[in-house]
């Protein structure tokens, strides 16, 4: 590093071509501009960087129902930080890409609101999708809400309802058509009407919809 005389340089400091100039101590002193070389990435480096990326878009598509199941911040981590930080570690199969899910440990919520005994699932009439779950004691509130997640594999397409069901209705019947004869996943999961208590979502099995 050299020092330059006051003068022309009085007040000059940045970068200019491949020289810095850094004011200390109130004095100006010239350096050669560091030249930074990109380290390759270690295969786990690699390995962790395109997990992460694959599991962001994933999530992404579930962003609709996140916004309940996920709506309040946990020791400074958004809910969607913390949606992703779960299913990083839950739902990517595989070594190396090309990934794949893990449907049954896919994570819409997770919180400590205990779970109903019973949950199930089943196309009981053309183009439709039952949830079926029991009303247990534990569950005296009438302002906890159920909600449902479906997700067609085929199509890349998620449906959720939040809004049309109580704990204490304890069947919900959805319409879905234009996914008639075609197998999707199926999700559910209970949350209070405030938000601030959730359960953990529960995968309720693989429907064929008639």
């Amino acid at each position: 590093m050299a020092r330059a005389t006051e003068g022309i340089f009085q007040g000059v400091h940045g970068k200019l071509g491949n020289v810095v100039f850094r004011r200390i101590n109130g004095k100006t002193f010239l350096c050669k501009s560091p030249v930074f070389r990109k380290r390759k990435l270690t295969e786990k480096e690699s390995f962790t960087r395109k997990k992460f990326a694959f599991t962001i878009a994933f999530v992404k598509r579930m962003m609709f129902l996140f916004r309940t199941t996920y709506q309040h911040f946990e020791n400074g981590k958004s809910g969607f930080n913390r949606a992703v930080s779960h299913n990083y570690h839950e739902m990517v199969m595989g070594e190396r890409p090309p990934f794949q899910v893990n449907y049954p440990k896919i994570v819409l919520s997770r919180g400590n609101m205990q779970l109903p005994e019973m949950m199930l699932t089943a196309s009981l009439a053309t183009g439709t999708i039952t949830f079926i779950w029991t009303h247990d004691d534990f569950f005296y509130q009438n302002d906890i809400k159920v909600f449902f997640a479906i997700y067609c594999e085929e199509l890349g397409d998620w449906r959720f309802d939040v809004d049309h069901a109580n704990q204490s209705d304890c069947m919900q019947t959805i319409e879905l058509p234009y996914l008639s004869g075609k197998p999707v996943h199926t999700y559910i999961g209970f949350v209070s009407a405030d938000g601030h208590q959730v359960s953990n979502s529960h995968y309720t099995g693989m429907v064929n919809i008639l």
